[in-house]
């Protein structure tokens, strides 16, 4: 597995905690792409409140301080809040990745392992213990 991760909620800072729970999961990396907020139906259109990219750019860089290293946008982002995001966090340096063992199969079985649950367990904490397989 290379990365978990966790997209749209009810927007960036409702992805925040979750987030958070992923990176704390050692030897993980995480990815992060939040909605542009709550949707609301306007006649047959879905449309997204303003997010601002600027507002996006706040959440990168929180979400990069945190740990999460794959940035991007789901449903109602724009290329203005990716690029706003790519501008935040271009002049961090990534935590290099320390491997907890020799790299063969059974750690990255471990490391799966471990992301799943950790998944498991965030998913059912958010979710209200309502997981749907």
């Amino acid at each position: 597995m290379q990365a978990i991760g966790a997209n749209c909620t009810l927007g960036p800072q409702a992805l925040l905690p979750i987030l958070r729970e992923l990176t704390s999961v050692d030897d993980l990396r995480v990815s992060g792409m939040p909605n542009a907020g709550f949707p609301k139906r306007e006649g047959d259109r879905i449309v997204y409140p303003k997010s601002s990219p600027e507002y996006f750019a706040l959440f990168a860089r929180e979400a990069a301080e945190a740990g999460v290293r794959i940035l991007g946008g789901c449903c109602g982002t724009t290329p203005a809040h990716v690029r706003a995001m790519a501008e935040a966090v271009k002049s961090l340096k990534p935590a290099k990745h320390h491997a907890s063992g020799s790299g063969g199969s059974s750690e990255r079985e471990t490391v799966a392992g471990r992301a799943a649950r950790a998944g498991e367990q965030t998913l059912e904490k958010y979710s209200g213990g309502k997981i749907f397989g």
